[in-house]
């Protein structure tokens, strides 16, 4: 057994007869363990907690005054205003100094894409047989 599966299911703590194997022969394999093993027991143990903990957590939230919702000051329209304006001042600069596009193409678009994909072929020559069968008798 490789290192990876073993430490698969060292991480989901079903270690099997052949990654006991491995970790036999792995040292890395067998201080993960080691330390998997630690901290789990760890985590099972119980811990004391004192009964008036529950009501003192609450009597502190219940005394916490709620704050009001932060209201939007002069100050705050005022920058955004100036926000806006230099938006539009940036805008008009950039606009003033545009280039204006030059149709370059004799066609417009539309037609040069009919023309490269042959869609204004003439189909009047074009004949197939039926796909129905039709019957002489009746």
């Amino acid at each position: 057994m490789n290192c990876l599966k073993t430490r698969r299911t060292i991480i989901t703590g079903e270690v099997t007869p052949e990654a006991a194997g491995h970790l036999t022969e792995c040292p890395s394999c067998r201080e993960l363990h080691q330390k998997v093993t630690q901290t789990m027991s760890l985590l099972d143990q119980e811990v004391s907690v004192p009964e008036s903990l529950a009501a003192s957590v609450l009597s502190r939230i219940e005394d916490t005054p709620a704050r009001s919702p932060k209201s939007l000051g002069m100050i705050t329209f005022i920058q955004v205003a100036a926000v806006v304006c230099f938006g539009i001042f940036i805008g008009h600069q950039f606009g003033r100094h545009a280039v204006p596009f030059q149709k370059s193409a004799n066609e417009d678009p539309v037609t040069q894409y009919f023309k490269a994909h042959h869609l204004n072929v003439d189909h009047s020559g074009f004949s197939s047989t039926s796909t129905f069968i039709h019957n002489n008798n009746e």
